[in-house]
């Protein structure tokens, strides 16, 4: 490794590489020198570095060196013509000697002296650089590296980013790693960053990298009441005067929450319901949340809730009141959240039904209730049940009139009351058929002209004759005077007509899955309705626009007439089997059911169908 001087400037250069006749450009002022080496030594050299101007691919022809002694005949034969061979021979090795010696440089210039040698006798030291030149020396010294054949490096600082497009979430913590190139230079290195979205700030304040390294690694904080900001940031290194930028995309995302609930929400006039209300938090907002459902119908009520910080379930009540009307509203449900700076709002089918549902309940048997029967004005209704007791109800009131153990360790299948109210029949497992004195409750008639389990009773001709099916015959009796006559024989339940209250209707189908509806004043074919499980009880409404039903699937279903399809409403208030349905005579959208829980529900039914939104 060289050092060498530059006689124009003084500055000193670096060399890794000497060859004798390169040329090396000055650093500092650019001048091009050309280096002559004289008696390389390995312990010394000492050369002679010549100011030059050196030839570029600008200059003439003319001035380029020859390089062999046959070119210069050549050039000196093609340029002189007719002087002859011995003048073209000696012009030409005139040109040869000068190309080789350089343009500034003279034929008769001495050697240097070199290291242990004295080039003029009695004396040490170099000899003098001819006229015109300037001279340097070098020596086998270290220090900064310099390669003659490429431009001298300038001193540089360089700046890279482990990402350029930085998404930083509200409430939290984001790591930017940067690193700096030193090219010839060394120091700490500052950074700065502009452009920064508001309350985005860097953890540490102050960012410098240490002389010693190269990257630096920090954090950029938002806080958690941050809006939704995105900029364009300037990283911006400097060292000293040297400097070094990068563009960085900084987008920051506001905390956010959703608010989810069921879509479609059903409420009936005169009943409460509660909507169920999540909130995803994966937005990143944990704090507390108002809820209000907004346009709300008439006679429609909702309370206000919240749901506290952290949680993510709620609910909303709301209530339908008597003046309500029965119709399909599109509600706004709205979750605010720091003072409406977050907000979420969802859509809500909101269907307000005809009031339906139980509203009054009778409890009395100790079994399962089998049989029901309303009386003609409504007011009461008689229930038989698997305990073998009868009961009469007070509707209105809500308990007995009077209960009678009617067949002891028997079933009770079958009821019926007179249409005057003056009688009560009953038939069951027993086989026979039993008349009780509608007010005090007292026996007055027994019949026993069934072998077979009775599954029917029913009064005709206003209440003077009482009819009683079993499945081994059909029994007609006069109740004042007893008489009776078999009708039929062999009765199946389900071939049992259960009659309408007109007369030419009546009902079949009993313990299968088809309820079938025969009009004998007609000649169209039966109306079929069909169910899910077995039927356990049927009934014709007193209006002949409902037929009611109910079976094991554990709901009473009312049906229309007109449209045997579907059920227009099902009731679902019993635990188990329905056993016994019967319509009420004087409010034409109730009716009463039993089942095997033991309780008897009195229930009201909309008029029109309910079909999903």
């Amino acid at each position: 490794m060289f050092e060498v001087t530059c006689p124009k400037c003084q500055t000193t250069l670096t060399v890794t590489d000497l060859t004798s006749g390169a040329i090396l450009p000055c650093v500092a002022c650019g001048q091009k020198l050309r280096v002559l080496v004289e008696e390389p030594s390995s312990e010394e050299l000492m050369v002679s570095v010549l100011q030059s101007d050196v030839p570029s691919a600008t200059c003439a022809p003319w001035l380029l060196p020859p390089r062999s002694l046959a070119a210069s005949v050549l050039l000196g034969v093609c340029g002189l013509g007719g002087l002859g061979v011995a003048g073209a021979i000696l012009l030409g090795w005139v040109l040869f000697d000068a190309g080789r010696n350089g343009p500034n440089r003279s034929p008769r210039m001495e050697k240097t002296a070199s290291a242990g040698k004295n080039p003029e006798p009695g004396g040490g030291g170099k000899a003098p650089p001819p006229p015109g030149t300037g001279e340097g020396g070098i020596s086998r010294k270290s220090g900064q590296t310099y390669d003659p054949q490429r431009e001298p490096r300038q001193p540089a600082l360089g700046l890279e980013l482990n990402s350029t497009d930085l998404v930083l979430q509200a409430g939290e913590n984001a790591k930017l790693t940067v690193r700096v190139r030193r090219q010839d230079c060394r120091g700490s290195v500052s950074l700065e960053l502009n452009g920064l979205p508001r309350n985005v700030r860097t953890v540490p304040s102050a960012l410098t990298v240490p002389e010693d390294q190269e990257t630096l690694e920090f954090e950029l904080t938002v806080p958690e009441d941050a809006n939704n900001a995105k900029a364009t940031v300037r990283v911006e290194a400097k060292l000293g005067e040297l400097s070094a930028d990068e563009q960085l995309t900084v987008q920051v995302k506001q905390q956010t929450f959703r608010v989810e609930t069921q879509p479609r929400v059903k409420l009936r006039i005169g009943q409460t319901c509660s909507v169920p209300i999540a909130l995803d938090r994966r937005g990143g907002y944990r704090g507390p949340v108002r809820l209000a459902l907004t346009n709300l119908p008439d006679g429609v009520v909702a309370d206000s809730a919240a749901v506290p910080a952290n949680l993510s379930e709620a609910e909303i009540k709301v209530t339908a009141s008597p003046r309500a009307i029965p119709s399909l509203s599109i509600l706004k449900l709205q979750a605010i959240a720091r003072d409406r700076q977050i907000e979420h709002q969802v859509s809500v089918a909101f269907r307000i039904l005809e009031p339906a549902g139980e509203e009054r309940r009778f409890q009395g048997h100790e079994g399962a209730v089998m049989c029901l029967a309303f009386a003609a004005t409504g007011s009461r209704f008689v229930s038989g049940g698997a305990d073998g007791k009868v009961v009469l109800w007070n509707k209105e009131a809500g308990r007995p009139v009077w209960s009678v153990l009617a067949a002891p360790d028997f079933k009770v299948h079958c009821v019926a009351l007179s249409s005057d109210g003056r009688y009560v029949a009953s038939g069951g497992s027993d086989t026979e058929v039993h008349v009780w004195d509608a007010e005090t409750g007292r026996e007055k008639e027994v019949f026993k002209d069934h072998r077979w389990p009775v599954w029917q009773v029913r009064f005709i001709a206003e209440g003077k004759r009482l009819q009683s099916t079993s499945e081994d015959r059909v029994c007609d009796r006069d109740v004042t005077t007893r008489l009776a006559k078999s009708l039929m024989q062999k009765v199946q339940v389900s071939q049992l007509h259960i009659p309408g209250p007109d007369g030419p209707r009546s009902l079949t189908g009993l313990g299968t899955t088809v309820l079938r509806l025969w009009d004998r004043s007609s000649s169209a074919l039966p109306a079929d309705f069909p169910h899910r499980s077995p039927i356990r009880g049927a009934a014709i409404g007193s209006d002949r626009r409902w037929v009611f039903s109910c079976g094991d699937d554990g709901f009473a279903h009312v049906w229309d007439v007109g449209n045997s399809r579907q059920p227009l409403y099902s009731f679902s208030g019993h635990k188990g089997p329905v056993l016994a349905v019967a319509g009420d005579p004087a409010a034409s959208q109730h009716a009463l059911s039993g089942g095997a829980d033991g309780v008897i529900r009195y229930w009201r039914f909309p008029t029109t169908p309910e079909v999903e939104e």
